[in-house]
């Protein structure tokens, strides 16, 4: 029995729509980030801010609210599961799942080489001066 794999297939590609455009987003604020620190002179001027994170959303809001429909769409009808194959199917059968694999290992690898990044860009010293900021204001541990 054929099952329709438009669903899955629309699932897909807005995944991947929806990862392209915060991927763009994310360098839309980065590089708009950079050119107001140069702008301004100074190492201080935050990169990121409220306003331009808002403005750069507004782009992603209604992919994402697709997304969901979509998502909810496969949910409801009990599509949203990957076709494994079966110990009856032929040897080549299983080749869809390879890839999935593979995509897996390098959507980590891609994973861990942002991290790094943000690591060597100064992330990480971002992060650390928030968390001690919080507990020392808020939490009161200081």
């Amino acid at each position: 029995m054929k099952q329709n794999r438009t669903l899955p297939r629309l699932m897909a590609a807005l995944t991947l729509l929806l990862g392209l455009d915060l991927i763009g987003s994310v360098l839309a604020l980065y590089i708009g980030g950079l050119a107001r620190r140069e702008a301004s002179g100074s190492a201080l001027t935050p990169i990121f801010t409220r306003e331009a994170v808002a403005l750069q959303l507004r782009w992603v809001w209604p992919v994402l609210a697709l997304w969901l429909a979509v998502f909810l769409a496969a949910a409801l009808t009990g599509r949203l599961h990957c076709a494994q194959a079966s110990p009856a199917d032929p040897p080549g059968a299983a080749r869809p799942l390879r890839r999935v694999t593979a995509l897996r290992w390098a959507l980590l690898a891609l994973a861990v080489i942002l991290i790094a990044a943000g690591v060597w860009n100064g992330g990480l010293h971002d992060v650390l001066v928030k968390a001690v900021n919080i507990c020392t204001e808020c939490i009161g541990l200081g």
